[in-house]
């Protein structure tokens, strides 16, 4: 249920930092943050003779871009920080998903994937990569800068969007690239955990705490002491979980069920697709919880708001350009799960295509693999929650308890072994 997560690494036979590796740059002005090409000899910031301003940079103040046999390397004045260390006169190395700060001017680095626009189409731009992350998209740059600004801190930070957006690599994107990388990064899911057990899995248990625990059990936090710990669907915790998650961000200190309390060292990382305002006016989610975990706060867009995004990924996927056709029809698709969905088409693709194009009903083939009818457009709205309950039972009565009868149920896989352990404690009840 708890697994270490492997540090992510740059494309397959690209080294970072190399002369092959292409870089750009995102620069925040007014709130905003927009791409800019990064030129080798451009000098940017406050002072005169300059090759272009950066609004917040202290005057006088500057940094170079310049390109060796080597790579990349910024130089600049005493102001410079890169990850917040100061910059060398000699210079420093310039790696994707680096920080640049010059006094308040903020500039992120990231690796220009050129070689896509050959395989999407001739025109098309190139896209960017941070992490594990491919993109066209301006809302995704903005998400993965302040990511990558808010890993130089160590506050707890609140990823929100829908189901299948990635906000698992955003939460690996952010460790991999903050002060703790070198420590383990553990990712969690709220809604898997029953509520017998939640406190020994969240916080861990002394052998012969409860009924079962024939052993010591480090517990989500202890795993991830000295690293990050990616809470997921944490709109799914009970109000009493979510006092014993607040008294740990108050207090740095864990108790483990039989045990001492003891402090941890963990950087707190929580994703949810719910909308935890709406929760608290309901009084389903606590408000000083909320302001406690969303001390940063990253938004990340569906793909039906990230323009082409779904045609150069899929495009990417597969690696093959996409026919007109084909291109329509993936525009006109809503994407309801997402990267999620868009990944497991692409993967029904290299199966069936074996290397050979893709045609329209190649697509709508993949697009629906249980022989389901179309669905253009908008997403029609879930069934209501009374209704999902009733096809939870339905399915539970028919398949079992299991994967069986979360299949068969068309649900999200969170929302239906939520429901599914309200329906068992009706039953008990």
């Amino acid at each position: 249920m708890i697994a270490a997560s492997p540090r992510v690494s740059g494309p397959t036979g690209r080294v970072f930092g190399s002369p092959q590796v292409q870089l750009a740059l995102l620069v925040r002005e007014a709130g905003r943050w927009r791409r800019q090409e990064l030129i080798a000899g451009q000098r940017l910031g406050a002072g005169g003779d300059l090759d272009g301003r950066l609004a917040g940079a202290p005057t006088g103040s500057w940094l170079r871009f310049g390109r060796s046999a080597a790579g990349y390397f910024v130089t600049g004045s005493s102001a410079l920080r890169l990850g917040g260390v100061p910059v060398p006169d000699a210079g420093a190395p310039l790696l994707p998903n680096a920080v640049l700060r010059l006094g308040a001017a903020a500039l992120v680095v990231l690796a220009v994937e050129a070689d896509s626009a050959a395989v999407v189409a001739p025109d098309c731009p190139p896209l960017l990569r941070a992490g594990q992350g491919l993109s066209g998209s301006e809302a995704v740059f903005s998400a993965w800068a302040e990511l990558l600004l808010v890993a130089q801190g160590d506050c707890p930070l609140l990823v929100l969007g829908e189901s299948g957006t990635g906000k698992e690599l955003a939460a690996r994107l952010l460790h991999d690239s903050s002060p703790r990388a070198h420590g383990p990064m553990v990712a969690i899911s709220a809604s898997s955990l029953p509520r017998e057990t939640l406190h020994a899995e969240l916080f861990g248990a002394r052998r012969g705490a409860y009924t079962g625990c024939v052993a010591d059990r480090e517990g989500a936090f202890g795993a991830a002491h000295g690293g990050t710990l990616l809470l997921d669907e944490v709109g799914e915790l009970d109000l009493h979980a979510q006092a014993a998650l607040l008294r740990v961000l108050e207090s740095g200190e864990i108790t483990p069920l039989g045990g001492r309390p003891r402090r941890v060292d963990v950087r707190l990382v929580c994703a949810t697709h719910r909308d935890l305002d709406a929760m608290v006016s309901a009084g389903s989610f606590r408000l000083d919880l909320l302001h406690r975990l969303a001390v940063a706060c990253v938004q990340l867009p569906p793909l039906r708001a990230r323009g082409d995004d779904a045609t150069a990924l899929l495009a990417t996927q597969i690696g093959q350009p996409l026919a007109p056709e084909v291109v329509r029809e993936v525009r006109r698709h809503a994407w309801p799960g997402n990267l999620r969905e868009l990944r497991n088409v692409a993967r029904r693709l290299e199966i069936s295509l074996g290397g050979a194009p893709c045609g329209l009903n190649d697509l709508r083939a993949a697009l629906r693999p249980f022989g389901a009818s179309p669905r253009p457009g908008p997403v029609s709205s879930p069934p209501a929650p009374a209704a999902r309950r009733d096809t939870v039972r339905q399915v539970m009565a028919a398949e079992g308890d299991g994967t069986a009868a979360w299949r068969r149920s068309g649900l999200p896989r969170a929302t239906y072994f939520r429901l599914a352990r309200a329906v068992r404690q009706e039953a008990f009840s």
